[in-house]
């Protein structure tokens, strides 16, 4: 499900949703201990995106809106251009 799903339908707010799909399924998988939040020894999967999401939780799902992808600290997309 969507950030925008559990936003509309689910009651939640956009930082709820994001909480959700990243910190709680981390800790609900039991991976809590290299997932789901940004810590030093933790597995870093970073999205940098377009906008404040907070505001417009809809952004997240526009692939326009997506610059930078870090997955496990690497680059996987650098549609920003930003120099790493």
């Amino acid at each position: 499900m969507s950030s925008g799903c559990l936003v509309k339908f689910g009651g939640m707010t956009p930082l709820q949703a994001i909480v959700a799909g990243t910190r709680t399924s981390a800790e609900l998988c039991g991976v809590d201990d290299v997932l789901g939040t940004l810590e030093a020894g933790k597995i870093a999967d970073v999205v940098v995106a377009r906008g404040n999401p907070l505001d417009d939780i809809d952004s997240l799902a526009d692939h326009d809106n997506i610059l930078l992808v870090l997955k496990e600290g690497k680059v996987a997309s650098n549609r920003g251009e930003f120099a790493l």
